[in-house]
């Protein structure tokens, strides 16, 4: 592994991606902040019937 990517909110803070680079001794990259909401609320939306599946999901949040 050449890299670890955080996303949520571990991603703002400069300190959990110098604890994670640190202690995994690879490059920390950043992703969105608010990838773990929007993933619970894909999730959310596939158990509710809102979306068919996860490929549906991911179609929706591309396009929006």
């Amino acid at each position: 592994m050449h890299e670890v990517a955080v996303v949520g909110g571990g991603a703002a803070s400069p300190l959990v991606r110098d604890l994670i680079a640190r202690h995994t001794g690879v490059h920390v990259v950043t992703g969105a902040t608010e990838a773990t909401a929007l993933g619970n609320a894909m999730l959310q939306g596939i158990s509710c019937g809102r979306f068919h599946d996860l490929a549906d999901a991911r179609a929706w949040a591309r396009r929006g």
